[in-house]
């Protein structure tokens, strides 16, 4: 990258493409673990939402990271960018749901 051979988006597509593979086939141990020992529903449904939304939601946060490496100039301003990323992120993320709201197989981690 800093040959100026390539761009920085091309930089970062070809990482995440090329770990895309290596990920997600740790998250399926990973999935299956934490599924099953959660005690979910044996429900295929359920636990294809979960496991795509924890996919998902972990590709977001690589790609982004990714980005933001590829992007800056060094780690010293990666490092003071991504927690303002994060935070923003995190306050509209929907963590902050009230227990009302909460399913009633999810009340016990309150």
């Amino acid at each position: 990258r800093s040959n100026g051979m390539y761009s920085t988006l091309v930089y970062w597509i070809v990482e995440s493409t090329v770990k895309l593979p290596l990920l997600f086939i740790g998250y399926i141990f990973y999935i299956n673990i934490s599924y099953w020992s959660l005690g979910f529903e044996a429900d295929a449904d359920k636990y294809w939402y979960f496991f795509w939304l924890i996919f998902v939601a972990t590709m977001i946060g690589y790609t982004s990271s990714q980005f933001f490496a590829a992007l800056l100039p060094n780690e010293k301003l990666v490092f003071a960018v991504w927690p303002i990323f994060f935070i923003v992120l995190s306050n509209f993320s929907g963590y902050g749901v009230r227990i009302e709201n909460v399913l009633s197989g999810l009340k016990w981690v309150s």
